[in-house]
Parts: C-alpha cells; sequence; structure tokens
C-alpha cells in the first residue's frame, strides 16, 4: 500500500478491507475480506423498520443526550482551555465520556454511507463536520486529547492512572470514528485527528518509557483499523506491543514498577497463556478482537489462546441470548456454567462485544459456525438493547423479571447506546465476505450488495422473511468471466443430512455459478419451534427449558397473560404451534401450559402443592419484550411445579424511596432466599449510586411520606387488608470486596396504622449482621403496611435482597 507523509498526515493511497471498502492488495485467495457495509443495502419489513428506528431512534437519542448532558460542551470548554481562556466551565460526567461521542460520531458516519435520501444525508454530514471541528480544536499541539484531564485531572497528571482513567480507550474510539468517517466520506478531517492522537501514543510508549497497557482495552484494535487504512506499520506495531504488556509489570512514566493490575482488566497472565476468559467482559471481548486482528495480519502466537477462550467462553459461559458477562460486581466472568435468571447481567456491550470477535474468528478460519454465534447473539442479546422506536436502551439484560425492568432513554456510564448505534449502523459489512473467487453469505436478509471481485462488480440480491422465515432466495449477476463460488451458511440450528443440502465441512452449502449469467439459489431453512436445555451444570435452569424458533429465543411477556408469567408451568409434552404475528413481524409460539396459585403455600417446610390450572401460553421473541411498558418476563419456563421460583405473594405490594441497580423493589418479596448477603445469584434492590453521609441516624423523628435526607432510604410493602404483624426481618444486601454496599449503620420499622406511620421498632449498628436474616420484634399490631427506614454507612449504599413481615 502506497503512503506518503505530508505535514505530518499520512496521504493514503488505498484502504483495506478490514475497516470498510476492499483493495486489491487485502484480495488474495487465502484472506477473506468484507463486504464494506456502504455496499449492502438492508430491506424488507424487519430490518427496514430496525434500521429506520437506528437512523431516527437511535441516533438522534445520542445526539440529543450528548448535548444536554455536557459530553459535547466538555469539548468546546477544552478548546476554550487550549486557546487560553482562564474561565472555560467545568467538566461534566464521567471521566470516559469523551468515548461516547466518539463512538456516537462513528455510528453516524456509518449512516452517512447508507442514506439515501440526498437532502437528509447532506444535513447529517454538514452537522457531523461541525462537531468534527469542536473535537479537533480540543486536542493539545503534541497531540493529546482527553477533555477530562484537559479540564478536571489536570495535564500533569496524565497517564498516572491508565488502569482506571480510560485514556488509550477514549483515543481509541477516537481513532475507530477517524477512520470510520474517512472510509465513508473521504474526508480526512477526522483522520488526521486520529492520527495525530495515535502518533502521540506511538511516542509514549516504549520498553524504557512507558509500558502500562490500556486499562480498558480498545486502543489495540482501533491501531489496528488505523494500520489498515495508512499501511503504517508502526500503529501495527504498537498494537501487539500492547498485548505483548499483560500479565508483567508495568513501567510508569517516572520509571518504577507497578502492576500487573487483575484478572478484572485480563492483567494476570501473558495474553498468550489466556485459555479461561476473566475479569470484565466488554474489556475482555475488545482484546479477543485485537488478539484475532493481529493473528489475521501474522503477527503474534494467539491462536491457541483464540481457540481455547472461544470454547470457554460460548461452551461455558454464555447465555442463550448469546449475551455473555454473568454478574454485576465486576460486570464480567465468575465461574464456568453461572447462568443465572433474574441477576442476568449480559451488558449489552459485552454483546456486541462478542459479535465482533465472532467476525473476525471467521475472517481468521472461513468457518460458519462463529457466524452462527454472530446471529444467536445479534438476534437476541443485542437487539434486547434496543426499544423498537430505537431510543429507549437496555444496559443490562436480565432473562426473568418480576416487572421493575424498563429500557431507559440514557444512562450515567452510557457506553451502550452509542455502542449499539455505531455496530447496527455497520451490520451491512458482517453480511457478506470475499474469498478469491468466492462469495459468502453470512446473514440472511433482504437487500442488495455489489460485491468486487477482481476489480469486476457483481450484484447480490437476496428475497427472504428471515429470521422468521426460512425460505431465502439469492439471485447472483455474474457479469464477471469466471466462474464463482457462493458460500451459504447453513446455520448449526437448522437439521443436516438426510434428504437435504449437502453441508460442507466449514458449514456453508456451496454452489458454482456460471460466468455471465444470472444464477438462482433458493435454500429452504426447517424453523421448526424447538425445546431447548441447558447443560445440568447450569443450575439455575434445572428442570426448566427455552423455547426457540430459527435464531430467536422467546419469552413469557405479562401483557399477553391473564395471571403472573412466574406461575407458569410447560410441561413436557406440550405441543408448541404459531400464533398472530408481533409488531415487529415474528410469529409468537403458543402452547398449552398450567398456571400455579399460591393456594396450598403457607411457607411451610413440608405443605401441598400448588392448585394447577389448564392456561393459554403465548411468547414473543426476547428481543421484543419491555416494548409495552413494564412488564414480567421469563425465558426459561419450569416443566413441573418443583423447578418453580417461590409463588408472588398475593395481596402484597412492594416500594422503595429509590430503586437503584437490581431488579426493584418486588425482589424483596420474591421469596428467594439468599446463600450469603452477596449472592448475586437471585433478585435485589439497591440504592446504588445513593450512598451515606456523616452524622445521620435512622433513630430520629418519623419523616412521615416526604423525601428522605440524603443518606437514608426506605423499603415497604402494604397490603390488601390489614394484618397482625410483630416482627419484620432483613437480609441486606452487602457486596464487601466487590462493590460499595454494605449492611446499613442502623435501621427501624415503621407500621401504616389508621392511615399513619409510626415507629414500632429500631436496630442500631451492634444488631445488624451479614449473611443473615436481620430480625425485628415489637408488639404485634394490626397495619395495612409496614416500611423499613434505612441509615446507610457514610460513603456506601446499601440494598435488601429478602424481607419478611410476620
Amino acid at each position: 500500500m502506497l503512503s506518503v507523509k505530508i505535514g505530518g498526515a499520512w496521504l493514503l493511497a488505498a484502504a483495506c478491507a478490514m475497516g470498510g471498502t476492499t483493495d486489491a492488495s487485502a484480495q488474495t485467495d487465502a484472506r477473506i475480506v468484507p463486504v464494506a457495509h456502504e455496499s449492502v443495502s438492508a430491506g424488507g419489513a424487519f430490518w427496514r423498520s430496525r434500521m429506520n428506528a437506528v437512523r431516527e431512534g437511535t441516533l438522534g437519542a445520542n445526539r440529543h443526550q450528548c448535548d444536554v448532558t455536557g459530553r459535547i460542551a466538555n469539548f468546546e470548554r477544552a478548546a476554550a482551555k487550549i486557546a487560553g481562556d482562564p474561565n472555560p466551565g467545568a467538566y461534566q460526567g464521567l471521566l470516559f465520556n469523551d468515548s461516547d461521542v466518539y463512538k456516537m460520531m462513528e455510528g453516524w458516519a456509518y449512516l452517512i454511507a447508507t442514506e439515501e435520501n440526498a437532502e437528509r444525508r447532506a444535513a447529517l454530514d454538514a452537522d457531523l463536520d461541525a462537531l468534527i471541528e469542536k473535537v479537533a480544536r480540543a486536542q493539545h499541539a503534541d497531540g493529546y486529547i482527553n477533555t477530562y484531564y484537559t479540564l478536571k485531572a489536570g495535564m500533569e497528571n496524565r497517564f498516572t492512572r491508565e488502569e482506571w482513567d480510560h485514556e488509550t480507550y477514549c483515543m481509541g474510539h477516537l481513532i475507530e470514528a477517524g477512520v470510520a468517517h474517512y472510509q465513508t466520506t473521504k474526508k480526512r478531517t477526522l483522520l488526521d485527528v486520529a492520527i495525530r492522537a495515535a502518533d502521540f501514543l506511538d511516542d509514549l510508549y516504549g520498553p524504557e518509557s512507558f509500558t502500562a497497557p490500556p486499562g480498558h482495552q480498545e486502543l489495540e484494535l482501533a491501531l489496528v483499523r488505523l494500520f489498515d487504512v495508512t499501511g503504517q506499520t508502526r500503529y501495527l506495531d504498537l498494537a501487539e506491543f500492547l498485548l505483548e504488556q499483560r500479565g508483567r509489570p508495568h513501567r510508569k512514566l517516572d520509571g518504577t514498577m507497578y502492576g500487573p493490575w487483575g484478572d478484572y482488566a485480563q492483567d494476570h497472565k501473558p495474553v498468550a497463556e489466556q485459555m479461561e476468559a476473566a475479569g470484565h467482559a466488554v474489556r475482555a471481548g475488545y482484546m479477543y478482537m485485537a488478539m484475532a486482528d493481529l493473528a489475521l495480519r501474522g503477527r503474534g502466537n494467539y491462536r491457541g489462546a483464540l481457540d481455547a477462550l472461544w470454547e470457554d467462553v460460548t461452551e461455558r459461559r454464555m447465555f442463550i441470548t448469546g449475551g455473555i458477562g454473568p454478574s454485576a460486581h465486576n460486570e464480567g466472568f465468575t465461574d464456568p456454567y453461572d447462568i443465572p435468571t433474574h441477576s442476568a447481567y449480559q451488558e449489552t456491550c459485552a454483546s456486541i462485544a462478542l459479535c465482533m470477535w465472532a467476525h473476525r474468528m471467521f475472517l481468521l478460519t472461513g468457518e460458519a459456525r462463529y457466524m452462527d454465534q454472530f446471529e444467536r447473539t445479534l438476534y437476541n442479546a443485542v437487539l434486547a438493547g434496543l426499544s423498537g422506536d430505537g431510543a429507549g436502551f437496555f444496559y443490562v439484560n436480565p432473562m426473568a423479571s418480576r416487572g421493575s425492568a424498563a429500557r431507559r432513554d440514557w444512562f450515567e456510564c452510557a457506553c451502550c447506546p452509542p455502542n449499539v448505534l455505531r455496530f447496527l449502523a455497520s451490520l451491512g459489512r458482517y453480511t457478506y465476505a470475499v474469498r478469491g473467487d468466492t462469495i459468502y453469505v453470512n446473514q440472511y436478509m433482504p437487500g442488495v450488495a455489489t460485491v468486487e471481485i477482481g476489480g469486476e462488480r457483481v450484484t447480490i440480491e437476496q428475497e427472504t422473511a428471515y429470521p422468521f422465515d426460512g425460505s431465502v432466495r439469492i439471485r447472483i449477476n455474474n457479469t464477471t468471466s469466471r466462474e464463482l463460488i457462493l458460500a451459504a451458511r447453513w446455520p448449526s440450528w437448522a437439521s443436516r443430512g438426510g434428504d437435504g443440502p449437502t453441508i460442507d465441512a466449514d458449514g456453508y452449502l456451496r454452489t458454482a455459478s456460471d460466468p455471465g449469467v444470472v444464477h438462482t439459489v433458493g435454500i429452504r431453512i426447517p424453523m421448526e419451534a424447538r425445546r431447548v436445555y441447558a447443560d445440568p451444570r447450569v443450575k439455575e435452569s434445572v428442570g426448566r427449558v427455552a423455547i426457540m424458533r430459527g435464531p430467536i429465543v422467546y419469552a413469557a411477556e405479562s401483557p399477553d397473560h391473564a395471571r403472573s408469567v412466574h406461575t407458569l408451568v410447560l410441561p413436557p409434552g406440550a405441543a408448541l404451534g404459531l400464533g398472530e404475528r408481533s409488531v415487529f413481524g415474528a410469529p409468537a409460539i403458543v402452547a398449552s401450559a398450567l398456571s400455579a396459585s399460591s393456594r396450598g403455600g403457607d411457607g411451610s417446610l413440608y405443605r401441598e402443592g400448588p392448585v394447577l390450572e389448564a392456561a393459554s401460553l403465548s411468547m414473543i421473541p426476547y428481543f421484543a419484550w419491555a416494548n409495552r411498558g413494564k412488564s414480567e418476563m421469563v425465558v426459561w419456563l419450569p416443566e413441573s411445579v418443583q423447578f418453580m421460583d417461590p409463588l408472588p405473594p398475593s395481596g402484597v405490594r412492594a416500594f422503595a424511596s429509590f430503586v437503584g441497580h437490581g431488579e426493584g423493589a418486588g425482589a424483596i418479596i420474591d421469596g428467594l432466599e439468599p446463600s450469603s448477603s452477596i449472592d448475586h445469584s437471585i433478585p435485589r434492590l439497591t440504592f446504588w449510586p445513593r450512598k451515606g453521609v456523616a452524622g445521620q441516624g435512622a433513630s430520629g423523628p418519623v419523616a412521615g411520606d416526604v423525601a428522605e435526607p440524603a443518606g437514608r432510604e426506605w423499603v415497604a410493602v402494604e397490603f390488601d387488608e390489614p394484618r397482625r404483624v410483630g416482627e419484620v426481618s432483613v437480609y441486606w444486601f452487602d457486596d464487601t470486596g466487590r462493590g460499595q454496599c454494605r449492611v446499613p449503620r442502623e435501621w427501624s420499622v415503621e407500621a401504616l396504622v389508621g392511615g399513619a406511620w409510626r415507629r414500632v421498632a429500631s436496630v442500631e449498628e451492634s444488631g445488624v449482621v451479614r449473611d443473615a436474616f436481620n430480625s425485628a420484634r415489637f408488639d404485634p399490631v394490626s397495619a395495612k403496611g409496614v416500611r423499613v427506614k434505612i441509615d446507610m454507612q457514610e460513603g456506601f449504599s446499601a440494598g435488601v435482597l429478602e424481607m419478611r413481615v410476620r
């Protein structure tokens, strides 16, 4: 690839396929090249509606929130400070907020390339140009750019806290945005900013100067993309250098050594020796992507680790939806087969990372199984992170809900909304690929693509209602002078053998397309609804079944059922049928099920079973849930009553002064008993990020229904009819060693008597313990409800796993 350096910037002569468009140097018989996203149009009812939602709702939400939350203002203020303004204004938000702007800009660039309306495309282009100018002015003369350090932390403190402060992470996303903008618009404005930042980092790092690897991986893979468009091997060298520093002591800028930082940041072993996934799931996924990127370019000794890590993640740690990362405490991996339901974390960003890693593994091997995984994760874990209108987001994706979960318009830590934007906006790049004269069809979606083979263009058109119908018609207009091979992925979940098509060892159905003719291939992939069972080592799914059809995982949601979905039982012999199509065009899956009533369940150790009644089960795609307001939801249905969760109490409702992280107020009365105060496997209510302050005490005057002062919170249960109560027991959530929740300093109990709350008991610090129910007994009263007032420890939050009232 030809490149010439002029005035500190690289003049590009060609662009490589790995980030977008293809070039002749990349097209060899040995290397698989993805078709650029701008060469692929997505049509059909489902994907056209999804992409319109991304274009209108997701981009609009990101633009609005980056503006109103001060993310854009941070760049304006940083530029003012660099220009000499002594009072530029304060930094707003979390220390890594720059990255949200860069991810938004990357997705924005992709949408410009595929926008069909010329007037709208011009407006998007002009608006992005204006934002690029703001970003460029916030860059220092040496190439460094970070508004947090410019405005708040101090330039003298740069790279003193790389393990936590995300400086390289932010610049990595800047580089990706710059590459994407150049590839889609051919403008250098943002790319030049990215190159200056990369050159600064290349000068910064070295074995005798600074060796601390990124605390949050991202820069490594971004540098590979920058190499692809510049041809400058020093960027590839730096990416490999950064990976090779993990698991070793790190040199600070002052020459002192520290670290490694442990498995949270995948810094516990050299990367080539990491055979099991550990730590933060997004960090891990981005690192695995970089390892694959370098392996694709003949760098590093990572192939053995990549194969072992892939098997470990997908065979021992993955949710049925294709999501990863079960735990909230580290946003990542725990033990093998720890795959919970109510407390499932599976961050949306982690699912996107798995998709991107899967695609790279396909490029490395040519095996369809990696794109099978891509498909599973895309249609379930990723799409669940986005509302139907594109403007609501899940950060955490539970596998069951008691009704408190809902998508939000933004988050304080808002990594997921712009990540969804940039990933779905570039979805076309994951659909087709080329190696020599072979065209791979990896995703089935209606639309037209233009593929370049040996300097000649070939048009491919798909007609299909996939993923809800298995009929696919692929038409290739082979205008070349050579025979082409179409390799269509045959999903691993579809039956093989018998009278079906012949599938090769890589998982593809291959057919030849003669030169100069239009070649049509018809594929029929069977799509019966099917039962899926977890490995018995996944304890929370024992005795339960999930339902899939094609690549889609289904869920039961409360708007479709007269009673709580947590009362449903799907017996093993119940037939599965298809019902009416939902708003997304997916057919419902219906069955004759049973519903368990709470009669006979009085809390005794031995008791009569619940009464079972006939019920109609109607399930929708998991990705479609929570689009009709807050609702109950369950993916894993018990096949008999002994595998049911405790039934929700009748005539009782739970409330809280504030709902932070966790399942919500309903979690405190769900009947699931904790194994310890740090039990992450069951639903919980926490007040995070609210924390206790000095000088509070729960034994002061009763606050009634007014807002609680800082440091105090409450939980309450109210009854349909007055009940005689004389004891309240609370199992506190305390994640000492992992997070910031602790048992409270003290707590008190109030009873709702005669329409007013009055104190009936108080428990001081000496009576608050971990790993057990904490009980307060009092003279019995007839009450319409009870309320626990909580005084949190100074500097810590609090949470409740379970609450009993007797």
